[in-house]
């Protein structure tokens, strides 16, 4: 089973199409610390590749925007492949959302309708 992870960032890109039922899109996370100055300054910055699938996906993709402050539940996965430059095997971890919600913060600062997506059939058959 994979572990399940819950992500609180912002969209770095615009949700993209990825076959006839699947959306993916970038998410950036970083811990806001206080420097020696009182400044808040970000730390720990990670990107993370989110894919979400049908009905969850299609109510996201005409929802969610690039710059909004999202939660995320889903699993944490690998990813395989061959590269087709060397034909070294790669990988790398991403996560399949099961839900997505835009932050009370984020709804506030942009004044955008709300929505919380999520699947409750099966994505991977």
């Amino acid at each position: 089973m994979n572990p399940e992870i819950t992500l609180v960032g912002r969209l770095g890109t615009e949700p993209e199409k990825i076959g006839d039922k699947g959306i993916r899109f970038r998410v950036v996370t970083s811990d806001r610390v206080k420097n020696a100055n009182g400044e808040w300054v970000d730390k720990d910055t990670s990107w993370w590749t989110v894919k979400m699938w049908n009905k969850a996906a299609e109510q996201a993709l005409s929802t969610v925007k690039k710059g909004q402050e999202v939660i995320i539940r889903g699993t944490i996965y690998q990813d395989t492949w061959t590269d087709k430059t060397d034909g070294s095997t790669r990988s790398s971890y991403d996560v399949r959302a099961e839900s997505i919600g835009v932050t009370s913060y984020s709804l506030a600062k942009k004044n955008t309708a709300a929505i919380a997506a999520s699947s409750t059939e099966d994505p991977w058959k």
